[in-house]
């Protein structure tokens, strides 16, 4: 287990030295911060609004390419992508923790600290299945899981933000503090619950949602995708004690976006409705319908 995803990246980039790495341009900068730091060339591509890839090929020697199963909703479909793509296709499953491993012959990475309440930690599949040994990070703190206990304002978004921003590349492994956590922790339950709670949003925001959701909770995802027709403000939901996150205002600055406008558009159309374990099905179902309230 390494301390966080970016570090998974970091660390497979350093066996494979790819010249190349393709990622869809609908992503987080913290997935490019390995690409970049380590001089490789990122090639973007697009996804569609079923959240898969579009116009790829298998990569060729001395390419690598990143599939992502955003939101913990395609797992399935990706890792038959995947095997098509062959070995050198792997998997960010930062948003799908209970999903398991890669296909085998593929190198795939997930996030603890996304799902289970912990300061870091990401779990590294390698390719041939062989364990790898890091000195673990001491530079952690767990100031915003504290801070999380006592609600999900403004102030907890804020240490949320900060701690994300003090993650780092370094290849080292997860923090003592979170292994003992995480061997604490009732990881079938969570898991069950998020699916419970998926199931709940789904039943009423199914109708709204632009998304194909066929198979609702099968793995414990990490949110309810809900995608609009239109942009999004966010601000009445979040003052109304709904938590949606928005993935990613990253796409919104970075260069390049003019030629990935569905990528613009869909960061601002969708609503990543919370569904975590703290929640019961009552709940979820009574917080979405207060979210159809404001759509």
């Amino acid at each position: 287990m390494l301390s966080s995803g970016r570090a998974c990246v970091a660390f497979i980039l350093d066996k494979e030295r790819p010249q190349r790495v393709k990622v869809p341009f609908y992503t987080c900068e913290s997935l490019l911060d390995p690409l970049r730091e380590g001089g490789v060339e990122v090639e973007y591509y697009r996804i569609d609004d079923q959240l898969m890839p579009v116009g790829i090929s298998e990569p060729v020697e001395g390419e690598l390419l990143i599939l992502i199963d955003y939101f913990g909703v395609r797992g399935s479909a990706l890792r038959e992508l995947a095997i098509r793509l062959g070995p050198r296709a792997l998997i960010d499953s930062t948003h799908s923790y209970f999903s398991g491993p890669p296909p085998a012959g593929h190198y795939g990475f997930n996030s603890a600290r996304k799902f289970r309440g912990v300061p870091d930690g990401a779990f590294l599949f390698t390719k041939d299945g062989t364990q790898v040994d890091l000195p673990a990070n001491e530079a952690v703190n767990g100031d915003h899981l504290i801070l999380r206990t006592m609600g999900s304002g403004e102030l907890v978004r804020n240490a949320n933000r900060l701690h994300e921003e003090r993650m780092s590349t370094a290849l080292v492994g997860a923090s003592a503090l979170t292994q003992a956590m995480l061997h604490r922790l009732d990881h079938e339950d969570a898991r069950e619950k998020r699916k419970e709670n998926f199931t709940a949003a789904h039943a009423i925001l199914r109708s709204y949602n632009h998304l194909r959701l066929d198979d609702p909770g099968s793995e414990g995802p990490l949110c309810y995708p809900l995608l609009m027709s239109d942009p999004v403000d966010l601000k009445p939901i979040h003052e109304a004690g709904i938590f949606a996150a928005r993935y990613w205002p990253d796409v919104l600055v970075r260069a390049g976006n003019d030629r990935f406008p569905e990528d613009v558009s869909r960061t601002q159309r969708l609503v990543a409705f919370p569904i975590d374990q703290r929640y019961s099905p009552e709940e979820t179902s009574e917080r979405a319908w207060q979210l159809t309230r404001m759509l």
